[in-house]
């Protein structure tokens, strides 16, 4: 996926932990290697609970 938003890895995965902070123009690049808009990509999903 990092490869596909033109991304380092490293960074994603930094994304991922909540190390790092994502911008807004990172956030679009994920949201289009998804095939998805920024807004689809921010909304909380509704998960089952355990």
């Amino acid at each position: 996926m990092a490869l596909n938003a033109g991304l380092d890895r490293t960074f994603v995965g930094a994304i991922e932990r909540a190390e790092r902070n994502i911008t807004l123009a990172s956030a679009e690049k994920v949201a289009r290697a998804f095939g998805m808009s920024v807004a689809d990509l921010l909304t909380p999903c509704d998960f089952p609970k355990r």
